[in-house]
């Protein structure tokens, strides 16, 4: 599980995101996301399907260089 979180107070940003890797109910793997304000409402997001675990590690590692590139940092 990676927990990021993004603080700017001269903007007013507070913001979470959250990627989990973790096994379906169909016996594929899947990245599940979470964002949001912190203290807010936090949205889920629909889970991405892969057809191992190697790849869903792989859509998270993705993910997560995308967050880190706009100003996130890992917890």
């Amino acid at each position: 599980m990676y927990f990021l979180t993004k603080t700017d107070e001269a903007r007013n940003v507070d913001r979470v995101y959250g990627i989990v890797v973790g096994a379906s109910l169909y016996g594929s793997h899947c990245v599940m996301r979470f964002s949001g304000r912190r203290g807010q409402y936090t949205r889920v997001w629909p889970p991405i399907v892969c057809a191992d675990e190697a790849e869903a590690e792989r859509q998270a590692g993705r993910l997560l260089r995308k967050k880190l590139a706009k100003g996130y940092s890992e917890n």
